[in-house]
């Protein structure tokens, strides 16, 4: 899929110095290991806000990265928070349950407060 819609990674920080990923385009088992080293990256020193509204497609694999950051940013002391998935994906984490275990948030500036 990712040959279609390709993951596109972009990052900013906000006013308090939380880092936003944002993420467009396809998380399949081609682009899961960037996202994969931009989360961990992160993730090891601080709370990440991933913004998932512009990602289109979300496979296996995908799910399982997001699964894995959640895990390392607990056992780092930070959270992964997940803003605004798209429909799609809001979908899928309500299909497999994830929706009740990672932290999903409406929109950004609600993850931003937790």
């Amino acid at each position: 899929m990712s040959e279609l819609n390709p993951l596109s990674l972009v990052v900013r920080s906000d006013d308090s110095g939380t880092e936003i990923l944002s993420a467009a385009g396809d998380i399949d088992m081609a682009s899961s290991p960037d996202l994969v080293d931009a989360l961990h990256s992160r993730l090891a020193n601080g709370t990440v806000v991933a913004d998932l509204s512009a990602v289109a497609f979300c496979d296996s694999s995908g799910l399982r990265t997001l699964v894995q950051a959640h895990r390392f940013g607990q056992s780092n002391g930070h959270a992964l928070r997940i803003a605004a998935p798209s429909a799609a994906l809001e979908r899928v984490f309500e299909l497999t349950g994830l929706h009740r275990a990672l932290y999903v948030f409406p929109d950004v500036a609600s993850a931003l407060t937790g």
